[in-house]
């Protein structure tokens, strides 16, 4: 049986909209966009500057 913490990690995932996996995260928002390196580079190079 799992941990207390394996129930609260599933749960805030829930709350942060997690639905499956891989689900990513920029600055705290959910990334929605394709899971390319084009892509996740156009996401990620803003909140790397910021």
């Amino acid at each position: 049986m799992p941990g207390p913490w394996v129930e609260a990690g599933f749960n805030a995932a829930v709350r942060s909209g997690v639905r499956g996996t891989p689900t990513l995260f920029v600055n705290g928002e959910r990334y929605r966009g394709q899971v390319g390196v084009a892509e996740l580079s156009a996401a990620l190079d803003p909140a790397l500057t910021s």
